[in-house]
C-alpha cells in the first residue's frame, strides 16, 4: 500500500513540475508576443492604418491562444494529457536522436577499425613480399654458389687428371670428350 502511495505522489509530483515547466514556457511566449507587438514607427497616413490592421490581427491572435489555454485549464484531464503527449514526444526525439548519434559513433568507429584493419593487412603484406623477396634472392645467391663450386670442383678435378698425367683412355676420351668442351664452354660464358 505505502508503494501505491509513493508511486501516486511521485506521479502528482511529476505533474506538478511539467505544470509548472509549461507555465514558465508559456509566460515567456506570452511576454515575448508582447513584446514583439510593439507599434512601429509610423510615417505616412496608409502606413498607420496598415500598422493598426496588423496590431488587431494579432491582438485577436493573441485572443484565440489564450481561449485555447482558459479551456485547457478548464478541463485539466485534457490539459494532463497534452502535456503527457508533448513530453513523450520530446522524450521520443531525444531518444530517436541519441540513437541516431550512437549509430553515427557506431559506423565511425567500424569504420576506424576497418581502416586499421586495412593498413596492418597491408603492413602484413608488405613484409611478406620483402620476406619472399629475400628468400628468393638468398635461393639465386645459394644456386649461383653451388654451380660456382661444381665448375671449381670439375676444373680441380680435371686439373688433377691432367697434372697427375692420368691417361684417359681412347675409348673413354672420345666418348667423354664433349662433355668437358660442352663444361669448359659452359663456365667461359658464366664467368
Amino acid at each position: 500500500m505505502e508503494e501505491q502511495t509513493r508511486a501516486k505522489q511521485i506521479c502528482d509530483d511529476d505533474r506538478k513540475r511539467f505544470k509548472r515547466l509549461h507555465d514558465e514556457e508559456w509566460e515567456r511566449e506570452r511576454i515575448k508576443r508582447l513584446c514583439s507587438r510593439l507599434p512601429p514607427k509610423i510615417t505616412h497616413k496608409n502606413e498607420e492604418i496598415l500598422a493598426r490592421e496588423l496590431e488587431e490581427q494579432e491582438e485577436q491572435r493573441a485572443e484565440a491562444a489564450w481561449i485555447v489555454d482558459d479551456r485547457m485549464l478548464a478541463d485539466p484531464r485534457a490539459h494532463q494529457e497534452q502535456e503527457r503527449v508533448r513530453d513523450e514526444q520530446l522524450l521520443e526525439r531525444r531518444r530517436a536522436q541519441e540513437e541516431q548519434r550512437a549509430k553515427e559513433q557506431r559506423a565511425e568507429v567500424a569504420r576506424i577499425v576497418e581502416d586499421r584493419m586495412l593498413a596492418n593487412q597491408r603492413a602484413h603484406q608488405e613484409r611478406e613480399r620483402v620476406r619472399d623477396e629475400q628468400l628468393l634472392e638468398r635461393h639465386r645467391a645459394r644456386k649461383e654458389q653451388r654451380a660456382r663450386n661444381a665448375q671449381i670442383t670439375c676444373l680441380r678435378e680435371s686439373f688433377i687428371d691432367v697434372k697427375l698425367g692420368r691417361r684417359i683412355s681412347s675409348k673413354r676420351r672420345g666418348r667423354d670428350s664433349h662433355y668437358l668442351v660442352d663444361f669448359l664452354l659452359e663456365s667461359s660464358f658464366i664467368t
